[in-house]
This record gives structure tokens, C-alpha cells and sequence, in this order.
């Protein structure tokens, strides 16, 4: 998948289109017998569009901007790398092209949209807030096999634990914050069974509810590279909304990615992660006391109860980094 352009600001007669263009992807239908006929080495001829629910790419690391894509399908990317460097090759032709000679590309444009927008100075308008993205651009916004883009080594600390309950991680800038969450679930060893946040710089990520009271932003549009810049910056997370397991996540490195590294990778930790359900740091170090006194009148009940949670007898110092590596490499 390339970006071919992103849009800020436009005009009130562009913004319908661009309303009802915000989710559409454009794939590939390359018919080796169609010969261009632009004289701008377009792909227009060889391309057409399709909805799609899932998100490719999105604007968050450009906030505001509306994003075009060109995407391949899996199958043809295998089946055909050769058409489909030729369309990339001319989307990158196609912007050099634009930026040297801007008013005959607009006039080529213009002609070749069918009815959306027939003067020239209309088109022109229209994109007056357009970035049209080149190959160099792409590789720049997300990064190459080579220069797969930042990597940072982050520390998960479960507030208020003491002593404390952490996750040394190792992630990609560009993990969103929606992976994020299933990687300190599976780190921590939490069960996913209820809701979370993130909160960074006063703003609150999670994901898309008409439930929320206050204004959440979508998780899966922005990246851990976005929130958390620089080594030493920290945000929170909090799982179960309820009991308000709160984890401060510290940016403890970045340097820039070797291609080799690119997956998540828990590097060290200590202690368990408290069963779920029993009310929060607190309700935890509670049950844990009931659990050391043996004369205690809940002792039995809550060992039972503890046991039903997580599986057998519960060791709160336990820690198994093979374990916690082999959960979280479902999502290398």
C-alpha cells in the first residue's frame, strides 16, 4: 500500500467527495492491454475503488488531513510484483511530473475526472490543500524494509504496586495504541475482559463507543510514535475501569529500527499480574493478606476463589519471561 495524496482544508465544494471518499481504498485492476493515454503517466486507467471496513492507513500522524491510498490485494502483490512496481513506479512519475509542471497536470487532471469538477480553476482550487505523496514521501511516512522506523524499549509499571508489578517491552514506533493494549494485556497477563484507556498529554485513546461521557479518540488511528516522542515520556494506561488498574508506561529508549527487530518482545519483568476482579490494587493486596493467614475466616473462600481465576495456586512472585514471549509472539 502507498499514500497518494492527503487533503487539508477544502474548499466547500470538494468536502462531499472527500466526505464519501474518507474510507475508500483503491486497488489494483491492472490490464496489461490498456495503454495509457494520458500524457501524465497516470494509473488512472488501470485502477478502481473499493470500500473497505478495515482501516489501512489513516491521518493520525497527520491530524486533520484526509488520506488517499493506493492498496494491492495479498494475491496480487505475489502473483504479479511486476505489474504492481510498474503502477508504483508511475504513481512516483506521475508526482514528479505534477510538481514540475503543475498547471498541465491540473489541465490533465481535470479532463480526466468525468463530471466532478470540469474547469481547470475548480480542480485547482480543490487542491489547494493537497499533498500528493511521491515514493520518497512514502518511504519517509512509514517507513521501508530497511529503515523500518523507530524502536522503543518501554516500562510497564502497574501504580501503586509495591513492590512493584512491571513489563520491560520492546515495540515499533508505529504500533498502534489498539495493538498496544493486546501487548501489555498479554505482557501483564491480563484477560482482556474489560474496557481500557490510554491517556497522553490530556487526551483520552480508546476504542470507539457511543458509551463514552467524555471525548475519546480512536486508538486504532494513532501510534505509540505519536503520543510518546522521546525517551523519558511517559503516558497511562488503565484496564477495567471499575477496579482502575492503572500502569504508567515510560518511554525508557528509542533508536532507529534495523529491520531485524521489528517485533514485540518482553524483555524482563517481576512478579504476577493480580487476578482480575478484586477491586484494585488495593482489594488485590487485601486478598493477598487473606491468603497468608491461614486463620483468617475468608481464607479458604478466597483461595478457592483465587485459584478459579487463575488457574491453580496463585504465586504472586511468580514470573515466566519464556511464557510471556511465546503469548506475545502472536503479534510479531
Amino acid at each position: 500500500m502507498i499514500i497518494t495524496a492527503q487533503y487539508r482544508l477544502l474548499p466547500r465544494k470538494a468536502q462531499h467527495r472527500a466526505l464519501e471518499e474518507i474510507l475508500e481504498v483503491e486497488r489494483l485492476l491492472y490490464n496489461p492491454q490498456t495503454k495509457a493515454e494520458s500524457d501524465i503517466p497516470f494509473y488512472r486507467n488501470q485502477t478502481r475503488t473499493l470500500l473497505s471496513s478495515n482501516i489501512l492507513i489513516d491521518s493520525s500522524k497527520t491530524p486533520g488531513l484526509i488520506i488517499d491510498t493506493l492498496a494491492f490485494r495479498q494475491d496480487v502483490v505475489k502473483n504479479r510484483p511486476d505489474d504492481v512496481r510498474k503502477v508504483v513506479r508511475a504513481v512516483g512519475q506521475a508526482v514528479d511530473y505534477w510538481r514540475q509542471n503543475p498547471k498541465d497536470a491540473v489541465a490533465i487532471m481535470t479532463k480526466g475526472l468525468g463530471g466532478w469538477l470540469k474547469e481547470p480553476k475548480d480542480f485547482e482550487e480543490a487542491l489547494s490543500g493537497a499533498t500528493l505523496y511521491g515514493i520518497a514521501d512514502n518511504r519517509l511516512f512509514m517507513g521501508t524494509k530497511a529503515k523500518p522506523g523507530p524502536m522503543y524499549q518501554i516500562k510497564v509499571t502497574l501504580l501503586d504496586s509495591d513492590p512493584p508489578i512491571w513489563r520491560r517491552l520492546r515495540v515499533p514506533g508505529k504500533t498502534s495504541l489498539a495493538r498496544l493494549d493486546r501487548i501489555i494485556q498479554t505482557a501483564m497477563g491480563w484477560t482482556n475482559s474489560h474496557l481500557h484507556t490510554f491517556t497522553a498529554g490530556g487526551v483520552v485513546y480508546s476504542e470507539p463507543s457511543g458509551e463514552w461521557e467524555t471525548p475519546v479518540r480512536n486508538e486504532r488511528r494513532a501510534r505509540l510514535e505519536q503520543i510518546a516522542k522521546e525517551e523519558g515520556e511517559a503516558f497511562i494506561y488503565e484496564y477495567d475501569l471499575g477496579d482502575s488498574w492503572r500502569h504508567q508506561v515510560l518511554v525508557e529508549e528509542v533508536w532507529a529500527g534495523t529491520g531485524d527487530d521489528e517485533g514485540p518482545v518482553c524483555l524482563a519483568g517481576e512478579r504476577a499480574c493480580p487476578p482480575e476482579d478484586c477491586g484494585g490494587v488495593h482489594g488485590y493486596y487485601e486478598t493477598l493478606e487473606r491468603l497468608r493467614d491461614p486463620d483468617d475466616d475468608e481464607h479458604e473462600q478466597t483461595k478457592t476463589w483465587i485459584e478459579s481465576m487463575t488457574g491453580g495456586p496463585f504465586d504472586p512472585v511468580a514470573f515466566d519471561l519464556e511464557a510471556v514471549n511465546r503469548a506475545v509472539r502472536r503479534f510479531r
